[in-house]
């Protein structure tokens, strides 16, 4: 297991406060374990063996720190959270890391949190109470969406580098890339692009979504005949959710002559390979909704 924190090391810091009990440097490591409880972020391990405790820490029964020193030694490491919140433990909790220099590090947050006033050395003067907590959450609330985007766009960039990009799935995850990770209207448009570039090559998932892009005008020209025309390529191709969609062009007229009957059969194909919306239009269809 790698530890990302360990009270012992506080414990035998020359900062620590002589004395004083060693629970003083497990406040911060319980903050954040709390934060992550939250978030669904703690491992499979504890929410099957420590459940119950679980759900006090999430309700401030009990306290993330409590939690850490009696059902994780006083250690905070990889074995307690889940593959996500691991990620997000290196980058953010470990010191001198890439994402730590761009925008900040779990320990510099955390004292600048609870009090902006104080040296990083004044650590173990922090209370553990639940309006310290507050400030604490707020401020890793907004660092992890900042790391998400982070995260994507590294992953991105390795994506790059080492994979083929003539290849029609590697065009497509690309596609993927940045409708999911850069939900702007500039990405949709590279989004786009990159689908388009796959469905040349008769990606089926990426003919639907080329179709759904025009159709949408999502990243393309709004041209929904044109989107009718790749919702046909998918669909011979056997994709569910394209036949969904000719069924709603000849459905509502989007593209396509209405056309009850036509609609009724694409319904009925993407029904068949699980949309299980198409079932509502099929009945609407038949007077039965």
């Amino acid at each position: 297991m790698a530890k990302y924190d360990d009270v012992s090391w506080h414990f035998d810091g020359a900062k620590f406060p002589k004395g004083e009990p060693i629970e003083l440097g497990a406040t911060h490591i319980g903050m954040f374990f709390k934060w992550c409880a939250i978030n669904n972020l703690i491992s499979e391990e504890h929410t099957q063996r420590n459940s119950e405790e679980l759900k006090q820490v999430r309700t401030g029964q009990l306290s993330g720190r409590d939690f850490v020193m009696d059902f994780c030694d006083g250690v905070l490491g990889s074995d307690d959270l889940t593959e996500t919140g691991n990620r997000f433990a290196e980058d953010y909790y470990n010191d001198n890391t890439d994402f730590g220099k761009k925008c900040a590090e779990y320990s510099g947050d955390y004292c600048r949190a609870i009090d902006q006033g104080r040296e990083h050395g004044e650590i173990y003067e922090f209370e553990d109470n639940p309006f310290n907590f507050d400030a604490v959450q707020s401020i890793v609330d907004d660092r992890f969406n900042e790391w998400k985007v982070y995260d994507v766009v590294r992953d991105l960039k390795q994506f790059i580098e080492n994979e083929n990009l003539e290849d029609a799935d590697n065009q497509y995850a690309l596609g993927q890339f940045y409708t999911i990770g850069y939900p702007t209207s500039a990405h949709k448009k590279t989004a786009y692009g990159w689908f388009q570039k796959s469905a040349d090559q008769g990606h089926k998932e990426a003919e639907y979504r080329v179709g759904l892009c025009h159709f949408k005008s999502q990243g393309a020209k709004f041209d929904q005949d044109l989107g009718c025309d790749w919702f046909l390529k998918s669909a011979e191709q056997g994709v569910a959710i394209a036949c969904f969609y000719l069924g709603q062009a000849y459905h509502y007229g989007d593209g396509k002559e209405v056309d009850k009957i036509e609609a009724a059969a694409w319904y009925s194909k993407a029904l068949a390979g699980g949309v299980i919306g198409a079932k509502d239009q099929l009945e609407y269809i038949n007077g039965k909704a």
